[in-house]
């Protein structure tokens, strides 16, 4: 026998030894593979299978079955040694192996791009990873102490415990290496924050929920939507974690990049305010790049008809704007700011049943004498975001909620702008052209308001959409002519 040293690489797995532990990649054995099959020039991708293509036995003639069948063995190789996440997408397409088709090779391309070797692009490979490990340690303990499974001294309470700390592990360490790795790749910043935002803005699926909640607290939230972002930032303000303070640095020191003030305002708008920060530069800054990002977030939600971050806008609301206590941990001109964000997307969440108690925290202006009180600083901004809304369902929505501002106490400029702003949606033209259903909205909204000259203004309307079409008509005639 030999010795010949520590061992570097045995039956295509590298070996690291590292600080914290030993690492195990296929990262050479991966790029052979694409090498030799040709596919080393191709563009990463982020889920190794398209979920929404049907695959079907090929009818016809077999395309290159040889070829296809050892692409298959290359890849299953990965899947028990170190790939475990592409494992339903490698056994799907080993179907096929006998009689494979074009349709079935596309397939298997996008399988075979290249990814990272450790499953950071999605950290649900790294939940499953973390959980079979987490099974093992469980098992070898219990050998270990001679205690069988069944009698285990450990309680239920003790092994969620264990479980969803594993998780947050999972979770965070993924964060972690995406963070890294867009810090060292310039030109793969954006997309790189881009897909972790997609990541943390996740909504949890039925075995993760399982795991982070417990079976009883998962099946009575079954119902209640939850993301990651949501489950993230109430771990990092509330658990004594130290994992959360890396990723803060490293989201700093990535302050000017697109996404990175979405990235924090989900993981951290809970821990601002439940942790104390005594520099107030950094309450500043952090304070900022909350509103800025909640912004940007909420921008999502309005430009694609949908409410995923209202967790987000709730919490912002009900558990800061209301809660002065809370709200004072801030500085006053980003209390401001906060509670103008909140004035321009409060009906796009259904919350106006709270503007009662949001008037009466409404923070002071400098400006009031000018502009007036909160209710005026609320529509002012109201009448904003109407003009910057181009998804039709989402003014709509708002044109119907509008008339909860019956009753409120305006001065005459600010109703004044609030009547314009509904008026310029009834007008079939420009600037705004509005459809049918958006002028019909607009003109209830408006005769609800401003019951006093609504004959008046229809008759003026009137006048307006003749002059409108007789134009049209005009301009049509002389292209036809021309």
């Amino acid at each position: 026998m030999k010795d010949m040293g520590e061992v570097d690489v045995i039956l295509g797995m590298r070996i690291k030894r590292e600080d914290k532990g030993i690492t195990i990649t296929q990262s050479h054995y991966i790029e052979r593979i694409l090498k030799k099959f040709k596919c080393d020039d191709c563009c990463p991708v982020r889920t190794p299978l398209d979920l929404t293509i049907k695959l079907m036995p090929n009818t016809g003639r077999a395309v290159d079955q040889l070829k296809y069948s050892r692409v298959i063995g290359c890849l299953m190789y990965a899947v028990i040694s170190t790939r475990p996440d592409i494992a339903y997408d490698v056994g799907k397409l080993s179907r096929f192996t006998s009689n494979p088709s074009t349709h079935h090779w596309h397939v298997i391309m996008r399988a075979s791009k290249k990814q990272t070797c450790i499953t950071d692009s999605t950290m649900e490979a790294e939940f499953v990873a973390l959980a079979a490990v987490g099974k093992e340690a469980e098992w070898l303990r219990n050998v270990t102490c001679e205690i069988p499974l069944q009698r285990c001294l450990l309680s239920y309470a003790s092994v969620y415990s264990h479980k969803s700390s594993a998780y947050f592990s999972a979770l965070t360490q993924a964060i972690d290496k995406k963070l890294q790795k867009a810090l060292a790749s310039p030109t793969q910043r954006r997309d790189l924050l881009q897909q972790l935002f997609a990541d943390v803005a996740l909504e949890v699926d039925d075995r993760a929920r399982e795991i982070i909640l417990g079976g009883e607290d998962a099946e009575l939230q079954h119902k209640v939507p939850l993301c990651f972002y949501d489950v993230l930032a109430d771990h990092f303000a509330f658990e004594p974690d130290e994992r959360g303070k890396p990723i803060l640095d490293l989201i700093v020191r990535l302050w000017s990049q697109p996404f990175a003030s979405h990235i924090f305002a989900l993981l951290f708008h809970k821990w601002l305010f439940e942790v104390k920060i005594d520099k107030s530069d950094l309450l500043v800054r952090y304070s900022s790049a909350l509103v800025q990002g909640a912004t940007n977030v909420f921008w999502i939600d309005t430009q694609t008809n949908t409410t995923h971050f209202q967790s987000l806008f709730r919490y912002l609301l009900e558990d800061v704007a209301l809660v002065p206590e809370k709200l004072k941990k801030i500085p006053l001109q980003a209390q401001r700011d906060l509670f103008l964000l909140l004035s321009r997307f409060i009906f796009l969440y259904n919350l106006v049943d709270k503007l009662g108690g949001f008037f009466h925290h409404f923070p002071e202006f400098p400006n009031a004498f000018l502009v007036g009180g909160p209710a005026d600083v609320f529509v002012i901004e109201l009448t904003d975001q109407l003009q910057k809304l181009k998804v039709e369902p989402v003014l709509l929505h708002y044109l119907s909620q509008i008339k909860v501002l019956q009753g409120l106490e305006l001065r005459m400029t600010t109703s004044t702008r609030l009547k314009t702003c509904l008026y310029s949606f009834t007008s079939p033209g420009g600037p705004m052209y509005p459809t049918r259903a958006v002028r019909h909205a607009a003109w209830d909204a408006l005769d609800f308001l401003f019951p006093v000259g609504r004959y008046p203004r229809h008759v003026i309307s009137l006048f307006f959409r003749s002059k409108y079409l007789c134009s049209v008509r005009t301009i049509t005639y002389r292209k036809h002519k021309q």
